[in-house]
C-alpha cells in the first residue's frame, strides 16, 4: 500500500491516476447522459405518438360528425320536399277539378303532414346544433301558436297557412255547389310558390353554412397539423 501511495505521488503515478479517473468517470458520465438522452427520446416519441393518435381520433370524430350532419340536413330537405310536392299535387287536383285525384292526393299529403309534425322538433334541434339558432327559427319560430297568423316568416308557418287554405279548397269542392273562387285559387297558388322558393333557398343556404363551418373545423383538425 505504501508503495502504491508512493507511486501515486510521483508525476507518472498522478498522470496515470488522472487518466484512469478521467476514463472511468468520463465513461460513466457519457453512459449516464446517453441513457438520459435515450429516455428523453423515448418519452418524446411516446408523446408524439400520443398526440398523433389524439389528432387522428379528433379527425375521425369530426369526419363522422360531418357525415352525420350532412345526412341530417338531407333528411330535413327530404321531409320538406315531400310535403311541398304533395301539397302541389292536391292543389293541382283541385284547380283541375279532377275529383278522382283529390282524395288519394289528400291522403298522401296528410301522410307527409304527419311526418312533418312528428319530426319538426327534432329537425329544429338539429339545425340549431349543426348550423345556428337562427336557422332553427327560420324552420319554425313557433309563430303558429297564434291561430290568426297572416304573414308567416318561418317555413313551418307558411306550410301551416297553406294547409288551412288547401283544406278550405278541398272542403269546398267536396261540397257542391261550392266552388273555389279565382281569388282563393290565386292566393293559394302564390303561397305554395312562396313556400317552394323559400324551401329551396333555405336548403341551399343551410347546406352552404354547414359545409363552410365544417371545412374550417376540418382544416384545423387535419392529421399532422
Amino acid at each position: 500500500m505504501k508503495r502504491l501511495w508512493a507511486f501515486v505521488e510521483t508525476d507518472t503515478g498522478r498522470l496515470l491516476l488522472g487518466f484512469v479517473l478521467t476514463t472511468v468517470v468520463g465513461g460513466a458520465l457519457i453512459t449516464f447522459y446517453q441513457q438520459q438522452n435515450w429516455e428523453k427520446q423515448q418519452q418524446l416519441e411516446v408523446t408524439r405518438e400520443t398526440m398523433q393518435w389524439q389528432r387522428d381520433r379528433r379527425f375521425e370524430m369530426l369526419r363522422r360528425r360531418l357525415d352525420n350532419g350532412e345526412k341530417a340536413l338531407e333528411q330535413i330537405a327530404d321531409v320538406m320536399d315531400t310535403r311541398s310536392y304533395r301539397l302541389r299535387n292536391v292543389f293541382a287536383a283541385v284547380v283541375g277539378e279532377d275529383h278522382s285525384r283529390i282524395a288519394p292526393a289528400w291522403r298522401d299529403y296528410m301522410a307527409s303532414v304527419d311526418t312533418w309534425n312528428a319530426t319538426i322538433a327534432s329537425n329544429r334541434s338539429r339545425l340549431a346544433r349543426l348550423v345556428s339558432p337562427e336557422a332553427a327559427n327560420e324552420l319554425n319560430n313557433y309563430e303558429t301558436d297564434n291561430n290568426d297568423i297572416a304573414n308567416p316568416k318561418s317555413i313551418h308557418g307558411q306550410f301551416f297557412l297553406a294547409h288551412r287554405r288547401i283544406d278550405k279548397l278541398v272542403r269546398c269542392v267536396n261540397a257542391p255547389p261550392c266552388a273555389p273562387s279565382a281569388i282563393d285559387r290565386h292566393e293559394t297558388a302564390e303561397l305554395i310558390n312562396q313556400i317552394n322558393l323559400h324551401a329551396d333557398d333555405f336548403v341551399e343556404r343551410m347546406t352552404a353554412q354547414f359545409l363552410n363551418a365544417a371545412s374550417s373545423l376540418q382544416g384545423s383538425s387535419t392529421p399532422g397539423n
